[in-house]
């Protein structure tokens, strides 16, 4: 789709700062096949075509491996024609197969933005093509617009904003939700600067939403809550979306951010939609060699992670679907070049610096859970000794796995019901063995079982870096200093009486120590590199 009438900013998951900008601000967009159109009639003419129609009966055009016959087939409609064929039936042997996604496929790349299988004389012009540019283009805004839409500088805004499905009587009286704004930052105030919808941005387009929030002199202090409506009213039936954008300024900082929350009603009969909708989704099963974790009982933490109690509640900041799903798939050149071109940001700034170090942040998360998989162990025993029970662990007095208290290690008794797992908190660490605790009802094991055992990445510190990174600091003189934040004038030259003899007789030592005590407040970072 062409996005010469969206504007770029939008593009890029910010709030547009051009007072007169001409372009659109509220695309409509086709979650299903992910796609973004520029204007609402591009969106209309595209929900009436084959492809959309097929994708909402579950056709995905996904290519599916049969097992019985080592065959791959196009698509569920040619699936379900292939099991009723003499010759799948009788190398099935009259057994129920389930079609399986193919991952890998002779002669083909897997694109993951397209979803689809490319042949490999076409893979190296297949970047090029207007149907893998849209879907490029969908991905990026979508990414851009979900790091948007996250909780930043300690400012929650909470609510349903998806209105769902309404009935057009009640759709004509109006209907409203509830949301709040809550600030969770110690010591901080927090002053709301400005709220729109971003239809009223540029090209001005109607809403059926309306806003019920004063901004004027608005502030939030720690722990305060500041509540808020948002009303919708349509006379017809259609689909309706648009984006509340609420600008904060932290008053300390002084630096403002953006909170951005989608709304999205469908106004209809609430019977026809349940009856049009698919009863049970078609989800192929996909092909792996690595059993997943649908049901994991969790375990019991150590004290010591209560010791600490944290002010501000760390993040969950998963791994976004669409960048697992990316890196789970293809050549390193290829994978690298797809972050390069839809997730991360292609300039990089003060402003889209969080967004460009939180991915980099997923990426090397996924690579360390995916290292973790080589000390998988297999028929493993567990000893009991009260209240904890011991796995042994090749390799880790060389740290190969390195398990600290307070990690968490998943185990599968042989036999047991598909991915149902125990999760057993770190409490000890010995030279060969780690002691973990279960659930009440894993009970005890005996000497006879035998067990899988997985190591689990400890997402803390991961969790961490991402609160830090919410936050609205984007100073450059921090962030990326130039030769014009350096201070002026000669180097500081000032005696102090030095306790430490080693840096009192070290030149080199004694100017960094200097030059540090006497900088002014918001100076550039001083770097000090050796050992």
């Amino acid at each position: 789709m062409s996005d010469s009438t969206i504007c770029p900013q939008v593009l890029a998951g910010s709030l547009c700062t051009e007072r007169f900008c001409t372009f659109a601000h509220n695309p409509p967009s086709c979650d299903l096949c992910n796609l973004i159109f520029p204007t609402a009639p591009q969106y209309t003419e595209h929900v009436a075509t084959k492809q959309h129609q097929n994708r909402l009966c579950g056709e995905f055009g996904l290519m599916l491996y049969c097992s019985a016959c080592e065959k791959y087939i196009p698509g569920n409609k040619n699936w379900a024609v292939h099991v009723r064929s003499a010759r799948h039936i009788k190398k099935a042997g009259g057994r129920h197969l389930e079609a399986e996604e193919s991952g890998e496929m002779p002669g083909h790349t897997l694109c993951t933005t397209c979803n689809s299988q490319i042949p490999d004389k076409s893979w190296a012009r297949h970047h090029l093509m207007p149907k893998h540019l849209a879907k490029t283009q969908f991905l990026s805004f979508r990414t851009a617009l979900d790091e948007a839409e996250k909780d930043k500088n300690g400012v929650s805004v909470s609510g349903a904003f998806d209105f769902g499905i309404v009935e057009p009587s009640l759709a004509g009286a109006g209907v409203r939700v509830n949301a709040s704004i809550t600030n969770t930052t110690p010591y901080s105030i927090v002053s709301i600067v400005n709220a729109s919808f971003a239809s009223s941005r540029g090209v001005r387009m109607s809403t059926p939403f309306t806003l019920d929030l004063a901004t004027a002199h608005r502030s939030i202090c720690y722990k305060q809550t500041l509540n808020f409506t948002v009303s919708m009213c349509q006379s017809h039936n259609g689909r309706a979306q648009d984006r509340l954008e609420l600008e904060f300024e932290d008053r300390q900082l002084g630096r403002r951010f953006v909170i951005m929350r989608t709304l999205a009603v469908i106004v209809g009969d609430r019977d026809d939609h349940e009856n049009l909708r698919p009863s049970a989704p078609y989800v192929p099963r996909k092909r792996t060699a690595r059993q997943p974790e649908t049901n994991v009982v969790e375990g019991v933490a150590p004290p010591s992670l209560r010791v600490i109690r944290y002010v501000v509640v760390l993040p969950e900041s998963p791994i976004p679907k669409a960048l697992s799903a990316a890196l789970a798939t293809g050549t390193a050149s290829s994978i690298v070049q797809n972050m390069r071109t839809v997730f991360l940001p292609p300039v990089l700034n003060s402003d889209t610096y969080p967004r460009h170090f939180k991915h980099l942040i997923w990426i090397e998360e996924h690579q360390m859970e995916r290292d973790l998989q080589y000390y998988d162990i297999t028929e493993a025993k567990l000893t009991v000794h009260h209240p904890y029970h011991y796995v042994s662990v090749p390799g880790l007095a060389e740290k190969r796995p390195s398990v600290l208290v307070g990690d968490r290690i998943l185990v599968q008794q042989t036999g047991a019901a598909a991915g149902h797992w125990f999760e057993g908190g770190v409490h000890v660490v010995r030279k060969e063995e780690v002691g973990l605790r279960f659930h009440s009802s894993f009970g005890k094991a005996s000497p006879l079982a035998r067990f899988t055992v997985r190591f689990k990445l400890n997402r803390h510190p991961v969790r961490r870096q991402h609160l830090a990174l919410d936050t609205a600091f984007d100073e450059d003189r921090v962030l990326f200093p130039e030769q014009t934040h350096m201070p002026a004038g000669p180097v500081p030259s000032k005696r102090y009486p030095v306790k430490n003899p080693l840096i009192a007789h070290n030149p080199p030592q004694l100017q960094a120590v200097v030059s540090i005590v006497e900088r002014a407040p918001g100076s550039v970072p001083f770097v000090i590199f050796g050992p």
